[in-house]
């Protein structure tokens, strides 16, 4: 799991240098938060093909995903859904996950059966 973190956390920082756009969006969605004194909080999000678009959810949050035509479309998505799913509960008085570590996330290969 801690590969596809870096992995993941590389992407981010590559596209954060190298478009605008992006780094404009994930600009806002920080400072979205930091007027409130908010704390960064770091949760395992999964992308995945979906026919012709990309599904993205986070394991720990039941409920929390979202779809994109695109990984970054994806991305942006999930992170935004994220922080209304964790604003919605701190407004409802309840407790924010915290997601253990390590989570792993594998691909398996199983014997088919003729």
């Amino acid at each position: 799991m801690r590969q596809v973190n870096s992995d993941l956390q590389s992407y981010i920082q590559k596209r954060l240098t190298s478009d605008p756009e992006f780094a404009d969006g994930f600009a806002e969605g920080y400072e979205n938060f930091k007027g409130r004194n908010a704390t960064m909080s770091s949760y395992t999000v999964v992308i995945e093909p979906d026919e012709d678009v990309f599904h993205a959810y986070v394991p720990s949050l039941p409920g929390c995903h979202t779809f994109g035509d695109t990984v970054d479309e994806a991305l942006a998505h999930i992170q935004e859904a994220i922080m209304l799913y964790l604003e919605l509960l701190q407004e409802e008085g309840r407790p924010l996950p915290i997601e253990r570590e390590p989570m792993f996330i594998t691909r398996l290969a199983v014997p088919q059966v003729a």
